[in-house]
């Protein structure tokens, strides 16, 4: 008896006419070479939001803890509309920077493309040059709403 009630148990869970649906989030990372060395994020995310005006905007950020300080990747793009490429700092007014040792380095130059937009996943590549720094490699992926 005990036997049929684990066997009916586990019928009834795996049933498809519960109309369940168990998504796993994709793990998000982030990736780049930044002047010629390795980096990647040991946290990221994105963020799908609105301006007061109404302006929709995509905001992807990397981050990696190195001695006592944080690195990261930022990259918002302003008037986004979903999967291209966007150029930064150029008159669109979207914008990267890489933070390291407390400082802050905006991209003078680059570029983002986003590849995949469906679902909450956000995922695509990007290099950027900051005068200090130089981007290059860069990928993303992670979930934005």
């Amino acid at each position: 008896m005990l036997s049929m009630l684990v066997i009916v148990v586990g019928f009834s869970a795996c049933n498809p006419s519960d109309n369940k649906l168990i998504i796993t989030p994709p793990v998000s990372t982030m990736t780049a070479v930044v002047n010629g060395v390795g980096w990647a994020a040991t946290s990221a995310n994105g963020t799908k939001s609105k301006t007061s005006t109404g302006i929709p905007t995509l905001s992807i950020t990397g981050t990696q803890l190195v001695g006592n300080y944080l690195e990261s990747i930022n990259i918002k793009i302003n008037n986004y509309q979903g999967t291209y490429s966007y150029n930064i700092a150029d008159t669109s007014g979207s914008i990267a920077s890489f933070s390291s040792s407390g400082l802050t380095y905006n991209a003078i130059s680059g570029q983002v493309h986003v590849s995949t937009d469906s679902v909450g996943l956000i995922r695509g590549d990007f290099s950027f040059n900051t005068g200090a720094y130089n981007l290059a490699q860069g990928y993303f992926q992670c979930t934005a709403y």
